[in-house]
């Protein structure tokens, strides 16, 4: 008779929980998965909740739904506006020029937003 302990429970217990976190992590993330300009001072905040407007070659995004244009975009910021006090988290992306987000900016600003922070990923010097 063997004292072993069966560690095959344990291992179908991780391989699920893997498979799980998996499936959920890609729905944790908030907006759309843009490639962001790097910055070398950069300010770490945390997440208060506020709605993210995502820019990308493909169009613009509130979270994940994509949007028809910057009217649609207006008029979810006039929605959002009562419930929030925070600036509009803008994440555009990095190979974009800034005359193809400003038009997102000044949509913004005519709905009466409370502002807009620009989504910046820190550079990482190398060693």
């Amino acid at each position: 008779m063997r004292n072993d302990i069966n560690v095959t429970p344990l291992v179908d217990v991780c391989l699920v929980l893997l498979i799980i976190f998996m499936a959920v992590n890609e729905k944790l993330q908030r907006g759309m998965d843009v490639p962001l300009p790097g910055t070398r001072h950069h300010a770490i905040q945390t997440d208060t909740g506020q709605p993210i407007v995502s820019v990308t070659r493909e169009g613009i995004y509130w979270g994940r739904e994509r949007l028809r244009g910057t009217d649609e975009l207006k008029r979810r910021a006039v929605e959002a506006r009562g419930r929030q006090t925070e600036p509009i988290h803008v994440k555009a992306g990095a190979d974009l020029l800034y005359g193809e987000v400003y038009p997102v900016l000044i949509a913004l600003k005519e709905a009466g937003s409370p502002g807009a922070e620009l989504a910046t990923q820190e550079l990482k010097d190398a060693p």
